[in-house]
């Protein structure tokens, strides 16, 4: 059964799975696999997400408007720890950088029609901090793993410090900074292996990264862009996408392709820091600048 809603973006029926639950299905659409939110997103027959927004835009454009938040800082990132994967939730201050990054946005006069996020706790947390500052808690929320970290695969969990010790510096570095470097592989058995958590049992074993190189990420975040988050922009949505340091890397590769690797790999990514893109009618860059933010440090990559 075709969804009733205007307008339709493709996702894949493995792909489209983390979507956040706002509300009730549509009547008309509860014989489709599965729907969502009674007045914004359902899935459909066809393996389509019909999407209607419930927010009017106040003024014709050519381009729906794409910001870029990387999420406040996380327990682990205080730590100096490989994050990656791992389910790590926001510091204090971290709750605080999501909430000065909305009122940023309220500030510059952004607005969003949708939000996209990966499926872990310190990004979902600080979009909804977002938006709450903005008082957009209504809209859509597209929750998925690939806009999850980086894996870094052995790395999770240490430090810094203490992988140095075993590795070198240099080796380290590269991991850090590299952009075709692969950490050593998380073992498939290892209880945070993906495989083997609950959030990803339904993706087949061979989709889930046991360990990546940024290269890696942008090759999983294009798959999403390419189903869910060009098409959107294309209907001029305007989209807010809270993610990680290296999936953002990934989405401004994606963006200006024209950067080196180097360049991508060194992209500085602070906590909490509004990147504001805006795009032409083919998607082409025509300006992109970070907001400005009182405090905003340089990003650590971990």
């Amino acid at each position: 059964m075709d969804c009733a809603h205007a307008g339709k973006f493709p996702l894949s029926g493995i792909d489209a799975i983390f979507v956040c639950m706002r509300s009730a299905c549509l009547p008309e659409a509860r014989a489709a696999p599965w729907c969502l939110s009674a007045h914004t997103i359902c899935m459909t027959s066809s393996g389509n997400l019909g999407y209607s927004s419930p927010l009017v835009a106040q003024h014709e454009k050519k381009m729906g408007n794409l910001v870029i938040v990387r999420h406040g800082e996380s327990q682990w990132n205080l730590q100096n720890r490989f994050t990656g994967w791992t389910d790590i939730d926001l510091t204090e201050k971290g709750q605080k950088q999501a909430r000065r990054a909305g009122r940023a946005l309220v500030e510059a006069g952004i607005r969003f029609d949708l939000a996209f996020t990966s499926v872990l706790k310190r990004v979902i947390r600080s979009q909804w901090l977002i938006v709450d500052e903005m008082d957009l808690m209504y809209i859509p929320v597209i929750s998925h793993w690939r806009l999850n970290e980086r894996h870094y695969g052995a790395l999770t969990g240490q430090s810094r410090a203490d992988v140095i010790a075993q590795f070198g510096e240099e080796q380290v570095w590269q991991w850090r900074r590299g952009y075709a470097s692969r950490p050593p592989l998380m073992a498939s058995d290892d209880p945070r292996a993906p495989a083997n958590e609950d959030r990803y049992r339904h993706l087949p074993s061979d989709l889930l990264p046991l360990g990546e190189s940024l290269e890696d990420t942008v090759a999983r975040v294009r798959v999403f862009w390419e189903d869910s988050i060009k098409p959107a922009l294309q209907q001029d949505k305007d989209v807010l996408i809270c993610t990680h340091g290296n999936s953002q890397r990934a989405l401004v590769r994606l963006l200006e392709p024209d950067l080196s690797d180097e360049e991508v790999a060194r992209f500085d990514v602070p906590n909490g820091v509004p990147l504001v893109y805006r795009l032409d009618a083919a998607l082409r860059v025509l300006d992109r600048h970070s907001l400005a933010i009182d405090e905003a440090t340089s990003s650590s990559i971990l």
